[in-house]
């Protein structure tokens, strides 16, 4: 049942408290997350049980991208819920793993409940984390 869990390591030229940082700051998130499109909003309740909602303004329309944080641990651990109705029925589960290495740190990014091409999107966005955390030093 399902598809099986999908896996991106990417290593990245800052501490892995910069890199957990950015996927819970909105002004950071504006910047990498959906840049091919307009964030039109973001609300985060960043704590465990907390709900979020990423809606993206793109050639579909406003794409509303939503979940609930399940695991907070700044620095090393970032796990939650991820609904997108418009690109995929459900939930998905996302765990993010981050881990230091020399000059910089390594993401371990999982994803579960997606078809891999729906998880290989996170691909380009990576890239442009990486770039984003470069200039933000």
């Amino acid at each position: 049942m399902g598809s099986p869990p999908f896996k991106i390591v990417w290593e990245f030229d800052a501490s892995p408290a910069e890199v957990f940082d950015a996927w819970l700051d909105p002004a950071f998130i504006r910047r990498w997350m959906f840049a091919r499109d307009e964030i039109f909003e973001i609300k985060l309740d960043p704590r465990v049980g907390g709900r979020f909602s990423i809606v993206e303004t793109s050639s579909e329309g406003q794409v509303d991208h939503f979940g609930e944080y399940r695991k907070i641990e700044r620095p090393s651990l970032l796990v939650f819920t991820l609904s997108v109705p418009l690109h995929f029925s459900g939930s998905s589960l996302v765990k993010v793993e981050f881990a230091p290495r020399d000059g910089g740190s390594f993401m371990i990014f999982t994803q579960t409940g997606v078809p891999k091409e729906i998880a290989e999107e996170w691909r380009d966005m990576f890239g442009i984390l990486s770039t984003v955390l470069k200039k933000a030093r």
